[in-house]
């Protein structure tokens, strides 16, 4: 068997033996499974260590895509930060926005969130609330704060959208609605998505699953397939990552052990799912 590590980033790789710097789209070829250091030359990016004795250990093939799925941070404090500090009904609240971090002060009580890696930032107030908004290469973060109450709200989407008192999400072309109050955010819509790509479908809807997501996921299925959202919580049980292996078989990442899938399309349906040995 042989393993291969495909890199969608420029990275230098240090395993037992030797180490290789990748370019864009290289790969390195090995004959048994080996822990590598991976060590990214892109801004954005931290170190990782990536074991394929871990539960990648049975795939022959794998790709390292621009969101890491099995590595292990060596560090994710943020090296270069941003400070921040705004006034919301009468209680400073400091922002300090790093690579990986976000850190948020407030009624001297200190919380540390994970943060997308920004490209420019707007800092906000609505009433009683300090919205921070930071726009990354490929998707959105919305913090709120309220000092009333020391509530944090995070909302990680491909695109976010602030119109007066509302928000709008789009992530894998589904929209969210979500309305401003004095005491934080309420979702007060979810539209399921209508795929335009149906490329991503199968993709679309593993992500549903594994947020929970049933009612929206059992939209996508054709009348064939049981459409049951009981039916799909136990057939696919609880997600922790989910990693394309080609454009209708994934590999998912579950604490019981690695599942690999195979989605069958017609249209803008899903006509069949069936597990690969």
């Amino acid at each position: 068997m042989k393993y291969e590590f495909r890199s969608t980033i420029p990275c230098l790789v240090k395993y037992q033996g030797g180490e290789e710097f990748l370019d864009d789209g290289q790969s390195l070829i090995f004959e048994r499974p080996l822990k590598m250091f991976v060590y990214p030359a892109q801004k954005g990016y931290t170190s990782f260590v990536l074991d394929c004795n871990a539960s990648v250990c049975p795939i022959k093939r794998f790709v390292l895509p621009e969101r890491i799925l099995y590595y292990f941070s060596e560090n994710t404090k943020p090296k270069i930060c941003v400070k921040e500090i705004t006034s919301v009904d009468g209680s400073d609240i400091t922002f300090v926005i790093g690579q990986n971090e976000l850190q948020i002060e407030c009624n001297n009580i200190i919380k540390s969130i994970p943060s997308i890696s920004p490209k420019t930032y707007e800092l906000s107030k609505h009433d009683k609330l300090a919205l921070l908004k930071i726009n990354g290469e490929k998707s959105e973060q919305l913090t709120i704060v309220n000092p009333s109450t020391n509530q944090i709200t995070n909302l990680v989407y491909d695109k976010i959208k602030i119109n007066d008192d509302e928000i709008f999400c789009e992530k894998f072309e589904k929209e969210e609605k979500y309305q401003i109050s004095d005491d934080g955010i309420i979702k007060v819509r979810s539209i399921p998505p209508q795929i335009r790509n149906t490329k991503i479908l199968g993709m679309t809807f593993l992500e549903m699953v594994k947020a929970k997501q049933y009612k929206d996921a059992c939209t996508l299925l054709s009348d064939r397939l049981p459409s049951s959202e009981e039916k799909i919580a136990a057939y696919f049980g609880d997600i922790d990552e989910i990693l394309p292996l080609s454009e209708d078989t994934y590999l998912l990442d579950k604490k019981t052990g690695p599942l690999i899938v195979k989605i069958d399309l017609n249209k803008d349906k899903i006509v069949n799912i069936e597990m690969v040995d």
